[in-house]
């Protein structure tokens, strides 16, 4: 296990992910492997502040029989996956309302409606990002250097 990220809707879950075989997810309260979510790697796991979806990252790699995406949204109720994209990606992280999903990688930060699944704009390169809990802030870094965004974004198109 290389990922790990508690559910904050039920403390008592974990979700740990796995270079190759994918996510497990457990009850803390006695150790039980409650499902396990195979779609190549899983690097870099996160549960939405709501802890209804949950989104792992990894290299690719291959899954289901086909190249893996690197990005893969789960609906943690039923396990099954929502939406994917490719790339290699680094880290993600959730806005604290839970509508705007960050991801860093090798080639660009990328920004997405975690609810619609639309890229929302990509930018600079990144290999980490971190939302503020009460400001629309994001906090990126690359290197020896880090970036301060302040988001705009459209309420109207949520």
């Amino acid at each position: 296990m290389v990922s790990v990220a508690f559910n904050p809707l039920d403390s008592d879950i974990l979700a740990a992910g796995d270079q190759s075989e994918g996510i497990g997810v457990l009850d803390v309260r006695n150790g039980k492997l409650l499902r396990v979510l195979r779609w190549g790697s899983a690097h870099v796991v996160a549960f939405s502040p709501d802890g209804q979806t949950l989104v792992s990252a990894g290299f690719g790699g291959f899954g289901l029989g086909a190249p893996a995406p690197a990005l893969v949204s789960w609906d943690f109720r039923t396990g099954a996956p929502l939406w994917s994209t490719g790339g290699l990606v680094y880290s993600i992280a959730f806005s604290p309302d839970g509508r705007v999903l960050a991801a860093t990688g090798l080639t660009a930060l990328q920004l997405w409606d975690s609810t619609q699944h639309k890229l929302l704009g990509t930018f600079d390169i990144s290999a980490a990002a971190v939302f503020h809990p009460r400001q629309r802030m994001l906090a990126t870094t690359f290197w020896d250097s880090i970036r301060l965004w302040k988001l705009r974004i459209d309420s109207a198109s949520h």
